[in-house]
């Protein structure tokens, strides 16, 4: 079993390297396993990087902070919560937007197996109002 250091170290690294990348194709295929869910929906690595294109194609430039970062182990069940802050400029208007998440993940032995979200978890959700925040001239 991983540790959850180990877990959480990949975790922070799925956010600062892979989403900042802003690269669909370099998602790490080790992170998830067969039975992943995201918001309760089972979701295959195909299907994660189709999703991903699609977000990625909404925005001209992103960046994620990881805020928080924090877990432990129950079993042979790794969970992790990231608190982070997304700020981006819409490919639509060019707005300077801004959102806050927090993630629930849970991994085992075979890799990341859910993550629930709060804050936008929809494409829809996420160029829409009160999710992402414009941004002041001066920010």
């Amino acid at each position: 079993m991983e540790s959850n250091k180990a877990v959480q170290e990949r975790v922070r690294a799925f956010w600062e390297d892979y989403l900042n990348s802003g690269d669909p194709t370099k998602i790490p295929s080790h992170n998830f396993s067969p039975k992943y869910t995201f918001q309760g929906q089972a979701l295959t690595q195909e299907a994660t990087v189709a999703y991903m294109s699609s977000v990625f194609s909404q925005f001209a430039a992103w960046h994620f902070t990881v805020l928080d970062l924090f877990g432990e182990q129950q079993g042979n069940v790794n969970k992790v919560v990231v608190r982070s802050l997304l700020r981006a400029v819409l490919k639509e208007n060019g707005a300077m937007v801004e959102a806050m998440a927090t993630n629930v993940v849970t991994a085992d032995d075979t890799g990341v197996i859910s993550n629930w979200q709060t804050g936008p978890a929809s494409i829809d959700q996420m160029t829409k109002v009160p999710y992402f925040l414009p941004l002041a001239e001066n920010s």
